[in-house]
């Protein structure tokens, strides 16, 4: 026994060290790697310049042949070395011959290129330009054909709608157009100036389409705004295929809410001929008029879009009206009812009666809403909002078992928001309440989690501690909760991984991926990542995002910035994403003028993480950020503010709101007059829209403390903007391990 006790100790000890070295060889690997390639970027940077310069010349030329033969000295010489884009220089050569004039050595290149190139992209490179040659100047639309169908592999993932697009118009102009139909219909994407040759041939071969694609089609109708002839494929549509009323009417909704024009009219007078239909063509006929008659329909999403519509009415800062609101709202409950519109329907009605007060109302709607939907007994919500509303007019009335669950719907559903911020607090007042500490709910908490056996109620436990924990409790719920996330459905923002980095950090196209994005050829280091493998244009973001801030590229990382504000799916799960992923989004680039700031503005309501957040919002970190409206750099301040505020803390006028640490001070200086003048959340509100909107609500509608002064600011885009700003604030203070500011607000008793 004892001596199977040493074996078993012997090789336990040996799997470790053995596993110490793999990732001791993983890692001199990577690091020699990266030393190879800044060695690479190092011996190549002078060269590198020397290209981008040549390729910008090339393009701005306006044909000079001085400038043009320049450009082919310098891009042979770059060739002729052991220069690191040699593909690329070939490319760009050819594109300089063809501007001489010298079209058959631009040719000869390319079609060397298109059959010898390093790499796929060089070689669809070589095939396009070559294609596009023979149609802009030998008039050969045949010629091109042949080039682009025989290379058409090489189009899978890079430059492919552009591909379709342009096969579709050759095959157009030789007379083919059903094959051109074909093509333009794979399109994901129809620019502006192919609209008419989009809606030509796909009405042209209409019958030739597949139900799947027909419906592609149509889609595609809406979205180039082409509502007429959405409205013929319609009704041609469900002519062909008779599909199910549920269908039909899907389709149809889509059309009657975007216009009322009497084309929709005709085409639902046709089809309430059909009994198939009738009922689905008469419940669409209120959208077409301002008739306040009642909506008779059945159907839930019909239901829901005509009362989103009178709901919608009720905004405006004279126009919220509680008794419309709850009237309104409980027609919506009569019949079934859809889970989007009732998250866009409630959320309104809330709004309304939240300006008046009623919180009782508030409450009676979310529980009939709750019944409706069947989720009264469940750990989901419908929206993180509507439970933290109706988890504050819960606790408002006393009653703090019901006020916690809601608390915890709002947290479970975006752990590291706005709502769950306040839910927290709001937590913490009701556990008060109740005479219990923050350690004993949260062992409660930790007992559910661990003996329930619902998949989905494990979630929500997890979700709702993870919320309270810190350091290494945190970390560990955060993988527990990614297994729980993956178990239940596929989501590829979770591949993102340190073994998934280290890979394509060891892919042969690695280095040739970090030039591109050093140079700017955003779209080859794209094509280079689905080379490897990584296709989901999400995780494709992360990568490209890593480099682009790796080198404080502000300018082009502010796209990707700007599109994790409006994906709800990466902000859904944003809390769950590896910390230096976070990072990047949350970057802190302008630490040490930040603290200057800081020194010189005394006040306990600001801290770095809230200038950060404006920083964020205001220019996504740009210092030459300059708005339609005149405001500039990173904080975003017009010149008459910033002069304002810089006479009284600088003693002069006219700084450069470009110099990134003047504009910080001078932003933070404003901020905080504002927060000492209105209070946090006003402040916040101000700094977007002024103080009027801010006053006039106020004044209008009293409300109890500055929650529900932001929730009823009439105006979504300065709601928004308080919302973004906060969730900001709160991601920083939660990856920068910071505890959030106690902001001062007054305490709201319970109305009992």
């Amino acid at each position: 026994m004892f001596g199977t006790f040493r074996g078993e100790k012997f090789l336990k000890l040996e799997f470790l060290i053995s596993a110490i070295l793999l990732m001791s060889a993983l890692v001199f690997s990577f690091e020699s790697k990266k030393y190879k390639i800044d060695s690479t970027i190092e011996k190549n940077y002078e060269q590198l310049v020397v290209f981008k310069d040549l390729c910008a010349k090339l393009g701005k030329s306006g044909g000079s042949q001085t400038e043009i033969l320049d450009v082919i000295t310098g891009l042979n010489t770059l060739k002729e070395g052991d220069f690191v884009l040699k593909g690329d220089v070939e490319l760009t050569l050819a594109s300089a011959y063809v501007k001489l004039g010298d079209t058959q050595k631009a040719k000869d290149i390319l079609g060397y290129l298109a059959g010898n190139g390093d790499d796929t992209i060089t070689r669809a490179d070589a095939v396009m330009t070559l294609a596009m040659r023979y149609i802009n100047n030998e008039k050969s639309p045949s010629a091109a054909i042949a080039i682009l169908e025989k290379y058409r592999s090489y189009f899978k993932g890079y430059r492919t709608d552009e591909y379709y697009l342009t096969l579709a118009l050759q095959y157009n102009d030789v007379g083919n157009p059903v094959t051109a139909a074909q093509y333009i219909s794979l399109a994901s994407y129809i620019p502006e100036n192919y609209t008419e040759l989009y809606k030509r041939l796909t009405t042209l071969n209409w019958a030739n389409y597949t139900r799947e694609n027909k419906l592609k089609i149509i889609a595609m109708f809406y979205r180039l705004g082409l509502l007429k002839d959405a409205t013929d494929l319609i009704g041609q549509y469900i002519a062909e295929f008779n599909p199910h009323p549920k269908e039909a009417e899907t389709l149809l909704l889509e059309l009657v809410t975007q216009t009322t024009k009497p084309y929709v009219a005709d085409l639902l007078d046709r089809l309430a001929k059909n009994p198939q239909y009738q009922t689905v063509a008469e419940e669409m006929k209120p959208f077409l008029s301002d008739s306040a008659g009642n909506l008779q329909s059945d159907s839930a999403k019909v239901r829901g879009a005509y009362y989103y519509g009178l709901l919608s009415g009720l905004s405006g800062i004279k126009s919220y009206n509680s008794s419309l609101a709850m009237q309104y709202y409980s027609k919506f409950l009569e019949g079934d009812i859809d889970l989007d519109y009732a998250k866009k329907n409630l959320t309104l009605a809330i709004r309304n009666l939240l300006a008046y007060k009623k919180y009782a109302d508030i409450t009676n709607i979310t529980m009939q809403t709750y019944r409706k939907l069947g989720i009264e007994n469940g750990p989901d919500g419908i929206e993180k909002g509507i439970s933290f509303w109706n988890g504050y007019s819960l606790y408002r009335y006393g009653k703090y078992d019901l006020a916690l669950k809601e608390f915890e719907k709002s947290i479970a559903a975006r752990p590291d928001d706005y709502f769950a911020e306040n839910a927290k607090e709001y937590i913490q007042k009701v556990l008060k309440e109740q005479k219990l500490s923050l350690e004993e709910y949260l062992s409660r908490l930790e007992y559910l989690y661990i003996t329930v056996t619902d998949a989905n109620r494990k979630l929500f436990y997890a979700k709702v501690l993870f919320a309270f924990r810190n350091g290494y409790g945190k970390e560990i719920l955060r993988e527990k909760i990614i297994d729980l996330i993956s178990k239940q459905s596929y989501n590829p923002i979770y591949t993102y991984t340190d073994d998934l980095i280290r890979a394509f950090q060891m892919n042969a196209n690695y280095t040739k991926f970090v030039i591109y994005m050093r140079i700017g050829f955003e779209d080859k280091a794209k094509a280079i990542l689905s080379s490897a493998g990584i296709n989901d244009p999400l995780v494709q973001q992360f990568f490209i995002l890593r480099e682009y801030i790796s080198y404080r590229n502000f300018d082009y990382a502010a796209s990707f910035m700007w599109e994790e504000t409006r994906d709800s799916s990466l902000n859904d799960n944003f809390a769950f994403l590896p910390k230096d992923l976070r990072m990047l989004y949350y970057p802190q680039p302008y630490d040490g003028e930040v603290q200057m700031a800081l020194s010189r503005i005394i006040n306990d309501q600001i801290d770095k993480n809230l200038i950060y957040a404006i920083i964020r919002a205001e220019s996504l970190y740009m210092p030459q950020a300059r708005s339609y409206v005149g405001a500039k750099g990173l904080m975003q301040l017009m010149p008459a503010t910033a002069n304002w505020m810089s006479a009284s803390l600088l003693g002069k006028k006219d700084v450069d709101l470009y110099d990134t640490g003047l504009n910080i001070l001078l932003g933070t200086a404003y901020l905080s007059d504002n927060i000492k003048a209105y209070g946090y959340i006003s402040a916040i509100a101000a700094y977007n829209s002024g103080y009027s909107i801010i006053k006039k609500t106020k004044e209008r509608y009293s409300p109890d403390n500055e929650l529900i002064l932001m929730e009823i600011i009439p105006y979504k885009e300065t709601r928004d903007y308080i919302i973004k700003i906060l969730r900001n604030y709160y991601r920083y203070s939660d990856i920068y391990e910071s505890e959030p500011l106690k902001v001062k607000s007054p305490p709201v008793k319970a109305i009992i």
